[in-house]
């Protein structure tokens, strides 16, 4: 099993978190260009069994802080806990952002988001007579 892993991963059956993770490794050595990211993940969890399926989604998401212990799950609890119910993605309406497009020479664009302030002084605020 482990042969067809190193020399025929795509036909290796990853069923377990540590085999998807194996896996997905050995697909990101083979070809770790971004536009096969979605390929690799899809291809080391297609045969995940669902219970491993949460921690292998959040492997991906802190792949070197990942650890499944019971400790680590109840940090993760208390984190989540202190999140708003509404979430951290509210756009403060004091604030605008201004993007801005630089191209590179491989036709790709690096995106470069500023934070800027509305509020307004009275002396800025057209509305108020002078």
């Amino acid at each position: 099993m482990l042969s067809l892993l190193i020399h025929d991963p795509y036909r290796y059956e990853a069923k377990t978190l540590d085999q998807a993770i194996q896996k997905l490794t050995r697909l990101n050595e083979m070809h770790s260009a971004r536009d096969r990211w979605g390929q690799n993940i899809y291809s080391a969890s297609k045969d995940l069994d669902e219970k491993y399926q949460h921690d292998f989604i959040r492997y991906l998401a802190n792949p070197a802080g990942y650890t499944s212990t019971p400790l680590g799950d109840k940090v993760e609890a208390i984190e989540v806990a202190k999140i708003p119910r509404e979430g951290l993605n509210r756009i403060d309406e004091e604030y605008t952002q201004q993007y801005k497009l630089i191209p590179r020479k491989n036709g790709d664009f690096d995106v470069f988001v500023t934070n800027v302030d509305t509020k307004l002084t009275l002396e800025e605020d057209e509305k108020v007579p002078q």
